[in-house]
């Protein structure tokens, strides 16, 4: 192990036990308000009351540009599907084709190893479905990426 892994293995098993005491407050806890308390009482002994109370500002603004906007507007055009089955050197393929993606990774992102490319691109991707910018679809052969519109629309 590498130095980089060890400091995540350590990150991983503090993440855990924060998340254990977070479960035990909730389940030990029936009332609402009583538990919503316990927590918020937790949190600030763990974050500080400064840094708990400190109000987060909305991560983009209504009609402002993003730099994620262009890598967004590919997928109203495409979607992409990582199969299950592919080989390392098609799943690379694959995600180059995002070149918007290589874009921010090479602007945020300096002296990336060629090897860690891969793996940012897609935590991009996995990064836009968390705040549901893209949809994600597990599907029988592998994960689909598209515009969430798209997949709305075909709903209909």
């Amino acid at each position: 192990m590498n130095v980089g892994q060890i400091l995540e293995t350590h990150l991983g098993w503090a993440c855990k036990e924060f998340g254990e005491q977070v479960k035990n407050l909730v389940n030990e806890n029936n009332k609402k308000v009583e538990r919503t308390e316990k927590i918020e009482k937790f949190l600030k002994s763990v974050y500080g009351e400064e840094i708990f109370n400190e109000k987060v500002e909305k991560l983009s603004k209504p009609g402002e540009e993003t730099p994620y906007d262009s890598l967004l507007e590919w997928f109203t055009q495409k979607q992409l599907v990582i199969g299950d089955s592919l080989n390392d050197n098609e799943y690379e393929e694959l995600l180059l084709e995002i070149i918007d993606a290589r874009t921010i990774i090479d602007k945020y992102v300096k002296d990336l190893d060629d090897n860690d490319r891969f793996f940012f691109i897609e935590f991009i991707l996995w990064g836009l479905e968390s705040f549901n910018k893209l949809s994600i679809l597990r599907t029988n052969n592998g994960i689909e990426f598209k515009d969430p519109f798209n997949n709305f629309i075909n709903k209909i």
